[in-house]
């Protein structure tokens, strides 16, 4: 007999990682995939130019009236100021009924792929579908879609020497790559990048 067929898919030599998907989690993937989306700074200066304009409608209408049109206008800079957070809030309350709630995901990082498993879940995706890595000074976030990703804490790797082992298979398997913020050195240091070298697709911000 031949010798048995070994799967194109193994996991040896693999970078470890073990995710908790607690309500701060998935809200703290949500905060950073906002923080690197390019609408983001636009859409800062409008908000701060409407809450300006807003706030001036205010003053006028609590000084000439009526003043519940004023309490409107100051309700309205709330919502502006502070939307994200009714966001995030309601982000939470959307988990409440999720059925992965704080399931614990063991993730391997293969030169095959992604792979992640779960008592409820099996996930493996090679690297060809992923399309992006966008990098912070707390981990990345993973694309394989526009809005379709994996949130990647450094926190959650099991050793942090496999840190640079993630960051030069990541170089070597995902084309585009995204600076959003330096990573922090392990040791106190000044922050450094996460990658070596960008991608010619890489920009900073």
């Amino acid at each position: 007999m031949g010798r048995p067929h070994r799967s194109v898919l193994t996991f040896d030599d693999m970078t470890k990682a073990s995710v908790h998907f607690t309500d701060d989690f998935v809200v703290d993937a949500l905060r950073h995939y906002r923080l690197q989306h390019r609408a983001r700074r636009p859409m800062i200066i409008l908000k701060a130019v409407l809450t300006l304009f807003l706030t001036a409608l205010g003053v006028f209408a609590f000084v000439y009236g009526p003043i519940v049109l004023g309490l409107f206008f100051v309700g309205l800079c709330l919502l502006l100021a502070f939307g994200h957070r009714i966001d995030f809030w309601l982000a939470r309350r959307s988990l409440r009924r999720w059925a992965f709630r704080d399931e614990t995901v063991a993730i391997d990082f293969t030169d095959e792929g992604f792979h992640a498993k779960s008592p409820k879940q099996e996930t493996t995706l090679r690297w060809s579908s992923f399309t992006k890595v966008a990098h912070f000074r707390e981990g990345c976030l993973l694309y394989h879609g526009p809005v379709s990703f994996h949130w990647v804490l450094v926190s959650s790797l099991a050793v942090s020497s496999d840190i640079a082992g993630l960051e030069e298979l990541l170089k070597t398997k995902i084309a585009e790559h995204t600076i959003v913020e330096p990573a922090a050195a392990p040791n106190g240091g000044p922050a450094t990048p996460l990658v070596a070298r960008e991608s010619p697709g890489s920009r900073h911000r």
